[in-house]
């Protein structure tokens, strides 16, 4: 499975949330366990809207509500703040 086909699917049913799709890191045997890390201020969504979103889709191992997602200097997502947050 590809994460940038779950990130695409998270951004067309979900635009108002942000959305970062990446693979664990003890998961490196069976390689398709991953998480879902969300940001979505002032909006009502839950976990359960995330799970719809991605119903096509085999069902993340962790979803993690974060206040903003950790951005790197240049403005991509921070994979190694992501992840430390498990």
């Amino acid at each position: 499975m590809h994460l940038a086909r779950v990130d695409e699917q998270l951004n067309s049913r979900l635009p108002q949330v942000e959305c970062v799709a990446l693979p664990l890191p003890d998961d490196s045997l069976a390689g398709e366990g991953y998480a879902v890390f969300w940001s979505c201020p002032g909006k009502r969504v839950g976990v359960a809207d995330i799970r719809a979103a991605l119903r096509d889709f085999p069902s993340p191992s962790r979803i993690v509500e974060l206040a903003d997602v950790p951005r790197t200097p240049t403005g991509k997502p921070d994979r190694k703040a992501l992840l430390a947050t498990l």
